[in-house]
């Protein structure tokens, strides 16, 4: 892939600025379920899997916990969770030790990468773990 002369990505009618290190991934397929989106970012290293994840606004991601380490770069808005409120530069890693639900009222974007798969914990979203693997 070539860096794109904009640096831009429209995800669900939002543009972002993309870091110059990420540049290169400026024409991603994405994938969406409901207020998520996600692209994931070719990335060969075993079971790790890197990904730009957009919350859309008023958006929240079900509460889970992780099977794994998740780190995560918040590239632009803000969200929070039970932790507190993050801000574009922070940076958050993340293991099976937290549980949380993060929400987000301007929509924001994140770079993420994980090693396994996450593991909701609260209603329907539950049902999501048996096929864990897979969307993962």
């Amino acid at each position: 892939m070539t860096a794109s002369p904009e640096a831009h990505i429209d995800v669900a009618g939002e543009r972002y600025t993309l870091p110059v290190a990420l540049r290169r991934y400026y024409q991603l397929g994405w994938s969406s379920v409901g207020s998520i989106s996600r692209a994931r970012l070719p990335l060969n290293e075993g079971d790790t899997r890197a990904s730009l994840l957009h919350i859309g606004m008023n958006g929240t991601v079900p509460s889970h916990t992780h099977k794994g380490m998740e780190l995560t770069l918040l590239l632009s808005g803000h969200f929070e969770d039970e932790k507190g409120t993050y801000v574009p530069g922070d940076f958050i890693i993340l293991d099976g030790s937290t549980n949380h639900t993060p929400h987000t009222h301007d929509g924001c974007l994140c770079y993420t990468v994980a090693d396994a798969p996450l593991h909701f914990t609260k209603g329907v979203s539950q049902l999501l773990n048996a096929v864990g693997r897979v969307i993962y």
